[in-house]
Order: structure tokens, then sequence, then C-alpha cells
């Protein structure tokens, strides 16, 4: 029995050591880029299996340990080959490559130059795992890297600003500036990590430094523009509200007019018209000109022209002094086509009034309240919900009755 064993186990070792000089010939003839080193891995430890159940049988035996030291140096070899695959590696990192593992211009040729027997002559692939290793670290971050720049280029240079719908029915487009900025962050968090990087030269340095005051100057340019969109949006519904419009001089409601006109134009030409974020953005725009020149001054002027409007508010309802005008404005605007925005402005100017829900086309919600207002309180509320567009008598009918 134990010579049946022997046998059997001198047979299995006689046919692995055939099957691995067969398996490595193919190998180190097949060109680099064609190994596949996950197989190579897969059947080199198939083969160590093999040769350690063999020698439980046949203890130390010369052919066998022979045969081990070449699959357990194959293992060995298997980091650096799987390095030596990376797709981050270009013809630099191969020339750094060849000079660590000592095999000349051959290697630097790349993957589809080389084969497995070629780094074996060598005699130094092992020795050169470590430095073969950090190479293919650096190429596989510089790749990275190389995906953020592009990444980056694409932003500013190849996507138009973000636009978003407005709620008024003749201007088709407002540009999205929580996001936009949120692009600059983003954006210059990446030039940041990229100026990090010790890879990087001289000229590739300058590049991103170039990039950052670009992209510093288009967010500067950018909030010029969103001071005046900021100025239009708060004007809009007490310059287009009947309670306030008595108050407002006829050449400041139409001054008004003709710039969000003009403004409307331009967000309603680029959404029409997309172009890249980088040249709608930059100082000497059109955009940017006939904002800082015309409009901004404009909407100033208008805004300016609101003070007398906004007393004459308050004097007919006393309890909007406990609002500042930029707080009334905003009020408008926010609770324009959203009526449930009013309920913080409300709890302002009626503590107990946090307790009250308000819901679009419910009476009965308000109605359980309403009876503890005074009427000076309701017509407040029904002045404000005048001067947002909403009648109250269409949905407030108990306000409206007081």
């Amino acid at each position: 029995m134990a010579a049946e064993r022997t046998l059997k186990a001198l047979e299995t070792l006689w046919h692995s050591c055939e099957y691995w000089d067969r398996l490595y010939d193919e190998w180190s003839e097949l060109s680099f880029d064609l190994l596949d080193v996950d197989e190579c891995q897969r059947l080199t430890e198939e083969m160590a299996r093999r040769i350690a159940l063999a020698q439980q049988v046949l203890g130390e035996n010369d052919v066998a340990s022979a045969l081990r030291r070449k699959v357990e140096t194959m293992l060995e070899n298997i980091p650096c080959l799987r390095h030596l695959k990376s797709p981050s590696l270009r013809e630099r990192h191969w020339r750094a490559i060849a000079e660590a593992v000592g095999v000349g211009a051959d290697l630097r040729a790349g993957a589809s130059k080389i084969t497995l027997g070629l780094l074996e002559q060598s005699n130094a692939l092992a020795a050169a795992a470590k430095r073969v290793a950090e190479v293919a670290a650096a190429a596989a971050t510089e790749e990275r890297l190389d995906g953020l720049m592009e990444e980056l280029k694409t932003t500013w240079e190849g996507t138009p600003p973000p636009l978003k719908p407005t709620a008024w029915d003749d201007v088709s487009h407002l540009i999205d500036f929580p996001k936009f900025f949120c692009t600059v962050r983003r954006s210059l968090g990446t030039l940041r990590q990229l100026g990090a990087a010790a890879q990087y030269g001289i000229e590739m340095r300058q590049e991103l430094l170039a990039w950052f005051s670009r992209i510093r100057s288009a967010a500067g340019a950018a909030s010029t523009v969103r001071s005046a969109q900021v100025q239009w949006l708060l004007q809009e519904a007490p310059l287009s509200s009947l309670t306030t419009a008595e108050s407002i001089p006829a050449d400041t409601a139409d001054l008004f007019t003709t710039t969000r006109s003009r403004l409307a134009a331009l967000f309603s030409h680029m959404a029409a018209n997309p172009t890249s974020v980088l040249k709608v953005f930059k100082e000497d725009s059109d955009l940017i000109c006939a904002v800082q020149r015309d409009l901004a001054p404009a909407l100033h002027q208008t805004r300016l022209a609101l003070t007398p409007a906004l007393c004459a508010l308050r004097k007919s309802s006393p309890l909007l002094f406990f609002l500042s005008d930029d707080e009334c404005l905003s009020l408008m605007f926010t609770a324009y086509k959203n009526i449930k925005a009013i309920e913080v402005y409300l709890g302002r100017i009626f503590p107990w009034f946090k307790s009250l829900l308000l819901e679009d086309g419910s009476e009965q919600s308000m109605s359980a309240k309403v009876g503890e207002l005074h009427s000076q309180n309701a017509c407040t509320i029904a002045r404000l919900l005048l001067i947002l567009g909403i009648p109250p008598y269409s949905r407030w009918g108990d306000v409206c009755r007081w």
C-alpha cells in the first residue's frame, strides 16, 4: 500500500514537472500585455498544492525541491507582475522600471513588446519589486490626478451654466447660483488637491495657478450677476402689486420693467444658446459688462424707490414695522405661489401664529384660529395676501369678512 502511494506521488511529481515547464514556456513567450496574471496565480497556487501533497508522501526529494523553488519564485513575482500590468503605466514609467529591472531599451517599449521570459532573464525582477510597486503606485496617482484635471476642464470649458425654470411666464430661466457656487468650491478643492501632488513640474503648476485665477475670476463675475438677479427677484412682487403700485413713481416702474426685461432676455438667450461656464462668466463678457454698467445700477435705483412704498404699507398695517425692508421684500418673493412660506414671517408679527397651520385651499385650518384674531390683525394678513397676489376672498373667506 505504501509502495503504491509512493509510485502515485512520483507519477504526480513527474507530470507536474512536465506541465509546469510547458506552462511556463507559454507564459514566457506570450506578449506581456496578453498575460493573464490572475490565471497565472491560480495555476501556480494549484501547482504548489500538488507539490506539497507529493512531498508529504516522498519526503525530501531533489526533483520536488527544485520544482517547488520554481513555483515559489513565480508566486513571489506575482505582485510585481500585477503592478507591471497596471493600465496607468506610461512611457516615462516604463523607462523608470527598465532602469530598476536592468533590461535596457527592450522594456522601454512597454508591455506590448516584452515577455515574462525577458523579465526573468534579467534575474532582477524580485529585487526590483519594491521599485516597480512604487512606480506603479505613482502612475495610478498620476492617472487619477489627470482624470481630475480633465474633469475640471470639461466642467468649465464644456458645460453650460446651470439654469433653472422660473415662476414667471415671460422668463424662461434663471441662473442656479447655489449649484454654480457648489461647482466653484468643488473645482477649487480639486485644484488644491492637484497642487499638492509632487509629481507635477513647474509648467503644470503654472497651468494650475492659471486655472485657479480663471475660476476665481469667474466666481467674482458670477457674484455680480447673482446680486442683480437677487435684487430683481426681491422687487418683482412689490413692483407688480396693485397694493404698492400707487406709491411708486411711474418712471421707477418703467425703469424696473425695462431692466427686468433685459435681464430676462439675457437669461433666455443663455438658455437658447448654451455655452461654457467659463465663457459666460468672464469679466470682459457682454453679460457681465451689461450687468455692471447698466442693469445693477438701475436695480439699485428702483430698490431705493421702494422704501417710500414700504413705508406707506407699514402706515396702513403697523404690525409690518416688525419686519425690515429686506424681510418684507423677501416675504413677497419667497411666498410667491407658495402660501406656506408666509408662516415664517407671520410668526414674527404674531408670536402665537406658530401654532397656526396654513394649508393651500383649506378654510377650516385657518377658521379654527381666526376667531381669536383682532380685526386689525386679520386685515394685516389679508393685505399681505393681496400683496402676494392671492385674493383673500378666493381662499381665506374668514379673513375677508373682517
